[in-house]
C-alpha cells in the first residue's frame, strides 16, 4: 500500500512541476523535478521545459532521466560544452 501512495505522490509532484513550468515559474518546477525519482516523469517534465525553450533545465532533466544523448544534443545546441 505504501508503494501506491509513493507512486501517487510522485505523479502529483510531476503534475505540479509541469504546471509550474508552463505557468512561468521555471525555478519552482525545475526544483520539484530534481527531487522526483521516476525517470518517465522526469523525461516528461524535461519535454515541457524544451517546449518552453528552457534549454538548460531540459538538458539537465533529460540527463537525470537517462536520455544522455538528448541532453548532449541540447547542450551542443546551446553551446554549453
Amino acid at each position: 500500500m505504501n508503494i501506491n501512495h509513493e507512486q501517487h505522490n510522485t505523479q502529483c509532484y510531476g503534475g505540479i512541476a509541469r504546471t509550474a513550468i508552463k505557468m512561468g515559474d521555471i525555478q519552482r518546477g525545475f526544483s520539484i523535478a530534481q527531487n522526483i525519482n521516476d525517470n518517465n516523469i522526469v523525461i516528461d517534465i524535461a519535454s515541457v521545459c524544451e517546449q518552453m525553450k528552457q534549454w538548460q533545465e531540459a538538458a539537465k532533466l533529460y540527463q537525470k532521466g537517462g536520455l544522455v544523448e538528448k541532453a548532449a544534443s541540447i547542450y551542443i545546441q546551446i553551446k554549453m560544452f
